[in-house]
């Protein structure tokens, strides 16, 4: 199954602070609306070069929120 539906808009619309996704578009698109979003590091992302705040693991996700929140 594919989801094919606009993330940043949906974040938009539910007033999101905080995307995490494992789609480096999904969360460059996220990232423009000003959007804080961490990018999870996978198998389909790992070669890419990005400037986003990348984790490997739930627990590093969740140091981050604790910091930010």
């Amino acid at each position: 199954m594919i989801c094919d539906f606009d993330k940043a808009k949906v974040c938009k619309i539910e007033q999101i602070d905080l995307f995490i996704d494992d789609s480096i578009a999904n969360c460059n698109r996220v990232n423009e609306l000003g959007i804080e979003t961490i990018l999870f590091s996978s198998k389909g992302n790992l070669t890419d070069k990005t400037d986003l705040y990348r984790v490997d693991s739930w627990k590093n996700i969740y140091e981050k929120v604790k910091e930010r929140y």
